[in-house]
């Protein structure tokens, strides 16, 4: 469906081309993923809107995390974070703390899993507010690990 979207040149061809990507980079093929990201930004043709901006961070990002460009990923994450904050996007934010968290933890350099671990904590105390339970649940999970 996301390369009949991308063929079809269709309304959802940038998420599909992002979407894919990210897929790519998680199977490990971080060519084709570059390659996509690389498609995404010369299709766009004007200058991004936020919402443009986000998901190609949030792939650029997912890639990054892949290639276990630790610092890469975490700096990207954080740049979507100040994003999300600034427009008030609170799920997004407490949902990109995660990857964040994932990011350090990935890293492991000194004070990094204590970081990692005090931003998982931040992303717990933002679930329970919003009465995300599944989200409560999975980051109560990640703390006790």
């Amino acid at each position: 469906a996301l390369r009949e979207n991308i063929k079809m040149d269709y309304v959802l061809s940038l998420q599909s081309r992002y979407s894919l990507a990210i897929v790519y980079s998680r199977q490990q093929r971080f060519t084709q993923a570059r390659e996509l990201l690389v498609e995404a930004a010369s299709s766009l043709g004007h200058p991004a809107t936020k919402s443009e901006m986000a998901g190609g961070l949030e792939t650029e990002a997912e890639l990054a995390l892949a290639e276990e460009r630790w610092d890469d990923a975490a700096a990207i994450y954080q740049t979507l974070i100040d994003l999300y904050q600034a427009g008030g996007y609170r799920w997004q934010h407490a949902r990109i703390l995660i990857d964040l968290g994932d990011a350090l933890a990935g890293r492991c350099e000194p004070g990094d899993l204590d970081q990692a671990r005090a931003t998982y904590q931040q992303a717990l105390g933002m679930f329970t507010e919003m009465g995300a339970s599944g989200y409560v649940q999975v980051m109560e999970k990640r703390l006790n690990s």
